[in-house]
């Protein structure tokens, strides 16, 4: 398995180390400057803010953030974020960074343990550099550190079932205890199913039985059913019971938010972001399937699809469905395109009908995205060099594609892997300094309102709002200004909250400002003045005003 001539790109380790940084910059870039995104990564903010200000690290709790509480690793990595860096947007999202950087790092350190250095380090590279990842890093959800648990117990229960070392077995049951305290079912269903399938069809099952998953899984549960039991103890088990009711039960029988959609969802989400290695993927599945008919390396491949079973193909049957759910498949995918790149070096021929028809979806799918950033370069960015830049992306996402198809026609096959290494960072970096920053001065109006308030209000004082605007953003950015946000008890009465010496502005969505006006309420307060903030919510896909009163 480690015979083959490498590619040249995991000859020089300078090159190697190059694609490392080109990753670095695309994961760093914009961080400190793109406001939180709501609802899940301000709300995540929110709870790690909570802790480091409450002392209260058990129970995950913020203003306008309850539909998003979660075991509590993600948000203590955060707020330990919050001690290096400051309570800031960087610091928010350090951990996710972090959490995808190391998932590669792992993906290629444990990985050449089971297929070689150098297919390691291509699945490291197809891993991250395609669009899903790569973005997903930059926004500070729990399915970043989950993935990184993911990948580490799914490799050493694979390295287990190779080699039975002792090592691989704690790393597995460590990545697992840690997995079940980011976010529990998932990590389960993995690495049981994954388990429980190898244990079923890889002759080397007995090496199996050194996970001693009767004695060690109460072990790695352990940390978990410790801070259950305080959480219970300190809210009678109120939050315990609705997570298991949020997370599971009502997943199971059905959808939360409208987050669904049918089978083959999540096939969609893998052909979207391995647009630059669709012409390898196709081929790997075909082989993989006729590999497995004739039974020829299937120590390779009956784990790799044990590992695919539970995580992807489990959730395209659930109801309930968003893109990260079946985000520790991507890992395994990447193993199978990188050993399928192997053998076609081996061959030094790019394969025939499955090949070209990862081609031509690449080509089509990387057309229908340049087309989409080139309608965002005209009508959603107003800055006519920031317009130039993303025109510019956009054609180059197209160009990429049909010179890729070329290379491999001309069997150029090291520069098509090249091409495909560093061109989505290039993308990446005009995207994220371009349209996403053109964005978020549209997107950015809860901040936008903190600040302006903030001008006007001192430090301490009390700021009145309406009813649930589900953006926890806002109370967010207000925190950390040191003012204090606090929603109306009674939205008819808000009139008569803002006499109180302490509550010295009030801060309204559209539909509140409207029914006060309505009932002529907003008269009644106190002599001051109004200002008027736009954004774009992204949450709820429209522009919203936010309207400011500060109190003389």
């Amino acid at each position: 398995m480690n015979s083959f001539r490498k590619p040249f790109l995991f000859e020089n380790n300078k090159l190697f180390l190059l694609w490392w940084l080109s990753i670095l910059a695309v994961f760093l870039l914009n961080n400190d400057n793109l406001s939180l995104w709501d609802q899940d990564e301000a709300a995540y903010a929110g709870f790690a803010f909570n802790m480091v200000e409450s002392g209260n690290w058990l129970i995950p709790d913020f203003m306008w953030s309850a539909d998003h509480r979660k075991t509590p690793l993600h948000f203590w990595a955060i707020a330990a974020s919050y001690k290096i860096f400051g309570i800031n947007e960087f610091a928010v999202r350090f951990p996710s960074v972090l959490s995808i950087l190391l998932t590669g790092f792992f993906l290629w350190k444990l990985g050449k343990e089971i297929v070689g250095e150098s297919v390691a380090r291509l699945a490291t590279v197809v891993l991250l550099s395609g669009y899903f990842l790569a973005n997903l890093a930059k926004i500070s959800v729990t399915d970043s550190l989950l993935l990184l648990f993911e990948t580490v117990s799914l490799l050493s229960l694979w390295l287990v079932l190779l080699k039975g070392k002792w090592k691989y077995v704690f790393y597995f049951w460590l990545a697992f205890s840690l997995g079940v305290l980011v976010k529990g079912p998932p990590i389960i269903i993995a690495t049981m199913g994954m388990l429980g399938l190898v244990f079923i069809f890889d002759k080397r099952r007995m090496n199996l039985i050194k996970l001693h998953p009767w004695f060690f899984m109460s072990l790695a549960v352990l940390p978990l059913l410790i801070w259950g039991r305080l959480v219970w103890l300190k809210d009678d088990g109120v939050f315990i019971k609705w997570m298991v009711d949020w997370y599971i039960l009502k997943r199971v029988s059905g959808s939360v938010f409208g987050q669904t959609g049918p089978p083959g969802y999540y096939l969609i989400i893998f052909l979207l972001g391995f647009i630059p290695w669709l012409g390898y993927l196709f081929p790997a599945f075909v082989n993989m399937l006729k590999s497995m008919v004739n039974k020829r390396n299937l120590d390779v491949y009956i784990p790799i699809l044990c590992w695919i079973i539970p995580t992807w193909l489990f959730y395209e049957i659930l109801p309930s469905k968003l893109p990260s759910y079946s985000i520790a498949a991507w890992p395994a995918l990447s193993i199978l395109v990188a050993f399928e790149i192997k053998s076609i070096l081996e061959k030094q021929a790019f394969r025939s009908t499955s090949s070209n028809i990862g081609i031509g979806l690449s080509v089509l799918l990387s057309f229908m995205l340049s087309i989409v950033a080139f309608l965002a370069s005209w009508f959603v960015i107003e800055n006519s060099i920031l317009q130039i830049l993303c025109y510019l992306a956009s054609v180059l996402m197209f160009v990429q594609v049909i010179y890729q198809f070329y290379l491999l026609k001309k069997n150029e096959i090291e520069k098509s892997i090249l091409l495909c290494s560093f061109f989505p960072s290039l993308f990446l970096i005009i995207l994220w300094s371009t349209i996403m920053n053109d964005i978020d001065t549209k997107r950015g109006a809860t901040r936008e309102v903190a600040l302006l308030t903030d001008v006007y209000v001192e430090n301490g004082f009390q700021i009145i709002m309406g009813s649930d605007y589900a953006l926890p953003s806002l109370p967010f950015y207000l925190k950390i200004k040191k003012l204090v946000p606090i929603q109306s008890s009674n939205l008819d009465l808000m009139n008569e909250q803002m006499k109180d010496q302490n509550a010295k502005a009030a801060i309204l969505n559209q539909k509140d400002y409207q029914y006060l006006t309505d009932i002529n309420k907003i008269a009644l307060f106190p002599i001051g003045k109004w200002h008027v903030v736009s954004g774009w919510v992204s949450d709820m896909g429209k522009t919203v005003d936010y309207f400011v009163f500060i109190k003389n």
